[in-house]
């Protein structure tokens, strides 16, 4: 096993257990690399990051192209990687912040296993209440994270192709403006399943 990728909801705690599960892999004496999500950004998906900051326009080729190189990084390094929401960051968000269609996100994500399989990677996925998460960091950050939040949805296409805005919302005068659809710590976290995903997507056998 040369790859652990922690995924999930937003705020179930994957930084949280990742950093631990990494720190107790050292303590039984295996070498660990513990990449959170802004590092992992930083060192293995830079085009991609631009892309969730829609400074650059989706590209196959480049998401794909970043992938490959983070396996065969991991692969060269003798230490097990544990990793922090790689797949959500670096392969459903952007697509999904693109308005694509689920059917290709999770075709994307059977490639990424199939990609990932030599590396016998394990798969840890954290499921929360969403609606209450959300609103429980909110009460614990304030009224300026709220509208962090809510700005950062409306700026997704995605939200934007269903009318789902706040802006757009209070244009129709028809409902008040409430949670965003997307809560998140950033603009690239989002609960997948909103998107028509159900998780954890199905995986080929023998690809985990």
């Amino acid at each position: 096993m040369k790859l652990i990728l922690f995924e999930g909801n937003p705020f179930t705690g994957k930084s949280t257990l990742s950093e631990y599960a990494a720190q107790q892999l050292a303590l039984n004496g295996h070498a660990v690399d513990w990449v959170c999500e802004g590092d992992m950004l930083e060192r293995y998906f830079p085009q991609v990051s631009a892309m969730l900051e829609q400074t650059k326009p989706l590209s196959d080729e480049v998401l794909w192209a970043e992938w490959s190189a983070f396996v065969q990084a991991v692969a060269r390094q003798p230490a097990i990687s544990v990793v922090d929401a790689a797949v959500s960051y670096s392969a459903v968000y952007p697509l999904r912040d693109d308005d694509q269609p689920s059917a290709t996100i999770e075709a994307l994500v059977t490639r990424l296993a199939e990609l990932c399989a030599p590396l016998h990677p394990r798969v840890i996925y954290l499921r929360g209440d969403q609606d209450r998460l959300a609103r429980a960091s909110i009460v614990e950050r304030g009224p300026r994270w709220e509208r962090q939040l809510i700005e950062e949805s409306d700026a997704a296409r995605y939200q934007q192709a269903r009318g789902r805005s706040t802006r757009r919302v209070a244009e129709r005068g028809t409902e008040s403006a409430s949670l965003p659809d997307r809560p998140g710590r950033s603009r690239h976290q989002c609960c997948t399943a909103r998107a028509g995903l159900q998780w954890p997507l199905s995986i080929p056998a023998g690809s985990t």
